[in-house]
């Protein structure tokens, strides 16, 4: 039987999510706390905020990372895919990545 979580601990597994860089399980936690919170009328959206704040502040080493590893390996796309959402998130949360994704894109030039 699967057990159905209240929206206050659908945000902290979100919470959990966002520190892990883990976004993809931290929307789908946010998605059921939302409608939980829109059944009981409750308006998370400032906890909503912040936990995607994290979330994308964690998951930015991480793009960043897997895209170097693209480019190691000089898959081009697919590096500049996770570079371009590393870019979004880096806007998002107001981190300055521009001499990170300069550095990745070297490595394809040797």
């Amino acid at each position: 039987m699967r057990q159905i979580l209240s929206f206050e601990q659908y945000l902290e597994k979100a919470a959990i999510y966002a520190r892990a860089g883990d976004l993809i399980f931290m929307d789908v936690a946010l998605e059921n706390a939302s409608r939980w919170s829109i059944i009981l009328n409750q308006d998370i959206s400032t906890q909503r905020t912040e936990i995607e704040h994290t979330g994308y502040y964690h998951a930015i080493p991480l793009l960043l990372a897997q895209a170097q590893e693209y480019a190691q390996q000089y898959k081009l796309r697919r590096m500049e895919s996770y570079l371009t959402d590393a870019k979004k998130y880096a806007s998002l949360v107001g981190e300055d990545i521009s001499s990170k994704i300069r550095e990745i894109r070297k490595i394809t030039l040797n």
